[in-house]
């Protein structure tokens, strides 16, 4: 598999209703006709402003479909971005059921163990959790010919309700890694299993009947494009292949903002401290604290509006009886503080008491003449010129009356399988409201383009990067206990740009030191979200904090979007709690790393972290907290940290 081979192999993970599967086991989703059979007729390639660009196509005489591959490479990075687009050059109707965006074939496969895929599951409270199992394990075995046995993982509604849109497979005997990344907010798959042989196949993208309720028929002379897709194999193992990824994230993904990539702190009053119930008297007591701390960007969260509290999704006027004076007062406040005023917003939703949801039903994701119902909000159907135009209005609005500067999306709900009013199918009705989404968010970005943009659902549950394409930033949970946290901080980085994570730290009052210092660690790799009880920290919690935000913006925060992730002690997971876990951040030209880690509940208070990149010039400091109470010592290509109680931290400077 070279930098293009697997993109030439001569077949499209297509599949038309009618058409033959490909071979008798039907089950399989990638592989059907007339995908198969196509030839590839022609070949381009040639520079552009991303690098280097290649398509190819391929046709079939029989139904005269046409397919093409598209391959964009950034740079001499190794991960490509992938979409295929059909068009029906005949004179009759197609209906598509199987549309990938990227098919890989010819893994050979030569002995048990051999691979191990590694996937990171999202469950709320729980994100980024990354389990590394062998394929026989999932139930993938050899039989030495064609095998129905395949392992599909997929999403529905929401991108990261289960897992991260992302994945690898790495070969142990061969030494190389395949990592791959779904670029959609909305449904997904891929799929992995048995080729003809020995061999494994890869089928990534999934806009499946089977798998997303998706099918679309293609009048004559119309064309359809599957979901982008990111994939590129590199030498080495699950980490080098993280690596090779961020810096295509960065290279391909990562939206620039002249004012977020400072990388600003944050403070949001939500997480342990109000909860979704601001009110002018509440926030006027945080804004100082939140100033003094060093916060520069200062979010009020859920619950500003309405007569109930946060649930009253999609009028979007502040509540009277909790701002006597108006927001704008608050917000004022804010700036005359000297930080950027933030609010909460769930665009794309209407709470069902609302007077937005006495809208006609057009207006909504509809299924069988009846509107979704995701717990207490239907959702907007961004398709509708309507609803583009309320949320236009809206937003607008909130902008300029408020004077913001950081807007906080969030996304509570989903659109489930999707709607079938005007569509062929729930899932190309989705397909087509989420592109819609990503487009409004494109344009609101345009036309407001000095207010940062955060994206959350539920914590990190539509954490994707057809979304962090557009906005700048995400939330990486909801999690509320601070010691389960690094787990969550250290595995979300191996599928987010840490200059792009939010972390929560929240410090309570009548908590020890140890657990102040605790909780600015968990945030300090990646986009400091401060909250917790603020205005009530006694003057040793104030002390910790402002030296751990002086050391962010001092130092850490200039090479966070200059580093890749490295992790070592492995995958961190939320469920052990007697270890160690350990994060760190590798700026290799500037020849520097940082390094964090928490001792969890472990009876131990050493451990021995491996650093690859060590040679004998390493040296390593104690950059956080500046009490000297850990000690660390490095030789032999390890560092050994010592932490002397159970639920402390550190952060570590290394250069070499």
């Amino acid at each position: 598999m070279g930098r293009f081979d697997d993109a030439r192999e001569g077949r499209v993970a297509l599949h038309v209703r009618g058409e033959p599967w490909a071979s008798w086991p039907a089950p399989r989703t990638v592989l059907g006709e007339p995908g198969k059979r196509m030839p590839l007729r022609s070949e381009s390639r040639g520079a552009n402003d991303g690098g280097e660009r290649m398509e190819l196509e391929f046709h079939d005489d029989a139904t005269g479909l046409t397919a093409v591959n598209h391959v964009q490479f950034f740079g001499e990075n190794p991960i490509s971005r992938r979409w295929v687009t059909v068009r029906n050059d005949s004179d009759r109707a197609f209906t598509l059921d199987v549309l990938h965006s990227a098919f890989i074939d010819g893994m050979p496969w030569t002995r048990p163990g051999q691979f191990r895929v590694h996937v990171p599951y999202n469950h709320n409270y729980s994100e980024g959790q990354w389990r590394a199992n062998a394929l026989e394990a999932l139930g993938l075995t050899r039989t030495f010919k064609s095998n129905v046995a395949h392992w599909i993982v997929s999403a529905t509604g929401r991108s990261s309700m289960v897992c991260l849109p992302t994945a690898i497979l790495e070969d142990t005997v061969n030494g190389w890694s395949l990592i791959w990344q779904i670029e959609h907010p909305g449904s997904w798959m891929w799929d992995l299993g048995q080729g003809t042989g020995d061999v494994l196949t890869l089928g990534v993208g999934g806009l499946t009947e089977t798998h997303g309720h998706w099918w679309k028929t293609l009048a004559p002379g119309a064309e359809i494009d599957s979901l982008p897709v990111a994939v590129g194999r590199v030498e080495g193992d699950a980490q080098r292949a993280v690596a090779a990824m961020t810096e295509y994230r960065r290279l391909a993904c990562k939206p620039a903002h002249p004012v977020d990539d400072g990388l600003p702190v944050i403070f949001n009053d939500y997480m342990n401290c109000l909860n979704g119930d601001p009110n002018e008297e509440k926030s006027l007591r945080l804004i100082g604290p939140a100033a003094e701390a060093g916060s520069e960007v200062y979010v009020m969260d859920a619950g500003w509006f309405g007569p109930v509290g946060w649930r009253d999704v999609g009028d979007w006027r502040e509540s009277p009886g909790k701002f006597p004076r108006g927001l704008r007062h608050v917000m004022d406040a804010v700036r005359g503080a000297g930080m950027i005023p933030g609010l909460w917003v769930e665009i794309e939703a209407a709470a069902r008491h609302v007077e937005l949801a006495k809208k006609p039903d057009s207006w909504f994701m509809c299924m069988h003449g009846a509107r979704n119902v995701f717990g207490t909000r239907y959702a907007l159907d961004f398709r509708n010129a309507d609803v583009v135009r309320f949320a236009d209005e809206t937003m607008d609005r909130l902008i300029g009356d408020y004077g913001l500067g950081y807007i906080k999306f969030d996304y509570n709900f989903s659109v489930l399988l999707g709607t079938d009013r005007d569509a062929d199918s729930p899932g190309q009705g989705a397909l087509e409201h989420m592109r819609a989404v990503l487009e409004w968010y494109r344009r609101l970005r345009a036309r407001h383009p000095r207010v940062i943009l955060e994206n959350c659902a539920s914590g990190g549950m539509r954490n994707d990067y057809g979304m962090l394409s557009v906005l700048q930033l995400c939330s990486s949970s909801d999690q509320t206990r601070y010691d389960y946290y690094p787990a969550i901080a250290a595995g979300c980085m191996g599928a987010i740009l840490p200059e792009q994570l939010a972390i929560w730290s929240y410090p309570l009052k009548g908590e020890s030191d140890a657990a102040a210092v605790f909780n600015m660690v968990n945030a300090l790799l990646g986009r400091i979200h401060l909250s917790g009880g603020i205005a009530d920290w006694n003057a040793s919690q104030r002390g910790i904090v402002r030296e751990a935000i002086a050391l962010y913006k001092s130092a850490i925060r200039a090479d966070i979007p200059r580093s890749v992730p490295f992790w070592p002690l492995g995958w961190p997971s939320i469920e052990k709690r007697d270890g160690f876990v350990s994060v760190g951040l590798l700026n290799a030209p500037a020849r520097r790393a940082w390094l964090a880690v928490w001792r969890l509940e472990s009876p131990a208070a050493e451990t021995a972290l491996p650093i690859p990149f060590a040679g004998p010039g390493l040296t390593v400091r104690q950059a956080f907290p500046s009490a000297p109470c850990h000690k660390v010592s490095c030789g032999g290509g390890q560092l050994r940290v010592t932490l002397p109680e159970p639920l402390n931290a550190a952060v570590l400077q290394l250069r070499w």
